[in-house]
């Protein structure tokens, strides 16, 4: 038994473009299917629409071979057929079936002994899986995009102008308790939560009231 996303479908023209991994007898590529809902019954259309979002796994096997060996997709009300390449045979055959769910392709592999809903829940749950680990790694990706800003921020170096405007508007001395040694140039809001080099987010701290403070934080 085997479970494995195949690819990402897409809403566009109108339709659902779904990839197939094929082979031409050369090579392996992949073909973009459109389904639209000219070539299906409406509840198959509605079904596979609310499969690209939030709906159940879809079965996607509405294909046969015509007198020429070529693929194509039952239509609705007798309106014409798509034809596909040969390639295209993989529909359903040696125990392989395509599903569509939260707009992912998914290929399941001799499931037949499985029920229709335990078939379904194999399918939710690679996709899900799939789902929450790219959500951590995008996560992890932004934290380490945060941190590098920070430190880039942290490297910045307070402009003269500022550092001399706020030593004289705060008269050479902590804020906090008046001191005059060991003082050091403060940011009111730290530069990790986004504070700025200017002047109205500058202070004058000596260095136990700037401890304290960092302490409180």
């Amino acid at each position: 038994m085997k479970v494995s996303i195949e690819g990402t479908a897409k809403l566009e023209n109108g339709g659902i473009s779904i990839p197939f991994h094929v082979n031409d007898g050369k090579q392996d590529k992949v073909i973009n299917l459109p389904f639209r809902a000219d070539m299906m019954p409406g509840n198959i259309w509605e079904s596979m629409l609310a499969a690209m979002t939030i709906g159940d796994p879809h079965k996607i096997r509405y294909s046969v071979k015509d007198e020429d060996d070529k693929m194509i997709l039952p239509s609705q009300r007798g309106k014409s057929k798509e034809r596909f390449p040969d390639g295209l045979a993989v529909f359903g055959i040696n125990g392989s079936v395509f599903w569509l769910y939260r707009g992912k392709v998914v290929e399941t592999i001799d499931m037949e002994r499985l029920s229709d809903e335990e078939q379904k829940l194999e399918v939710a749950n690679v996709v899900l899986k799939h789902e929450k680990r790219y959500t951590l790694l995008r996560r992890q990706q932004e934290a380490y995009a945060r941190i590098e800003n920070t430190d880039a921020a942290r490297r910045e170096r307070i402009p003269d102008d500022v550092r001399l405007f706020v030593w004289q508007r705060d008269e050479g001395k902590c804020v906090k308790c008046g001191g005059t040694e060991k003082l050091e140039f403060d940011h009111i809001i730290p530069v990790a939560k986004g504070g700025s080099n200017t002047e109205r987010n500058i202070q004058l701290l000596c260095e136990a009231c700037n401890r304290a403070k960092g302490t409180n934080l």
